[in-house]
């Protein structure tokens, strides 16, 4: 397995434990918004492999909205940073 660091910001980390979110929650999350965006990132290159068109033709805000949307309590957090 390999290891990716991301810092947070210090207001983020102390909103994670007064809400006692454990790091493997936290971790679960960024595992899960990672492979939600790649595959969505491969029905886009499916879908622009079988139209002929460029891999760049299609937008990512349905993704972005979609993200925001089941997550929006951590981006308005984010977001007030």
């Amino acid at each position: 397995m390999d290891r990716i660091t991301i810092e947070l910001p210090e207001s983020v980390t102390q909103e994670l434990d007064h809400h006692r979110i454990s790091a493997q929650q936290v971790r679960a999350f960024v595992v899960e918004a990672v492979e939600a965006w790649l595959r969505v990132q491969a029905q886009a290159k499916e879908r622009n492999e079988s139209q002929s068109q460029s891999r760049f033709a299609e937008s990512a805000i349905p993704f972005a909205e979609k993200l925001v949307r089941e997550n929006r309590t951590l981006f308005e957090r984010l977001a007030k940073l």
